[in-house]
């Protein structure tokens, strides 16, 4: 029995990926640019926070979102997820909102201003 996942090799290896929605996995999915279906916890269990989560990457369309009560909703979205075209558009999104993405907006930003 494995009960560990090397993360950054999973992550590494990935084509596309189910998750849930926390911050930080949505974080190393933009990191690694691993186009994903993002199904957020229920309000209840967190208060709405993985829906906040999932709306921002979905919104900037860097992620393909269902909830876990909508069986045809997630079928579809897992369709769409194993299309080539739609997994080159979430990884170019998700380029945006990386750390590295980040990082070169912040660079063009300062750049600008210091001129």
């Amino acid at each position: 029995m494995i009960e560990f996942v090397d993360a950054p090799r999973a992550w590494s290896a990935a084509t596309a990926a189910v998750t849930r929605a926390g911050a930080t996995t949505l974080a190393e999915a933009a990191f690694y640019q691993v186009p994903l279906l993002a199904i957020p916890l229920p309000r209840g269990v967190d208060g709405g926070a993985q829906r906040q989560n999932a709306n921002f990457y979905a919104s900037r369309g860097a992620a393909l979102l269902a909830d876990q009560d909508d069986p045809q909703g997630v079928a579809a979205a897992l369709t769409h997820l194993t299309d080539t075209g739609t997994q080159a558009r979430l990884r170019d999104s998700l380029a945006e909102l990386s750390p590295a993405g980040a990082a070169d907006r912040l660079a063009a930003i300062l750049q600008e201003v210091a001129v």
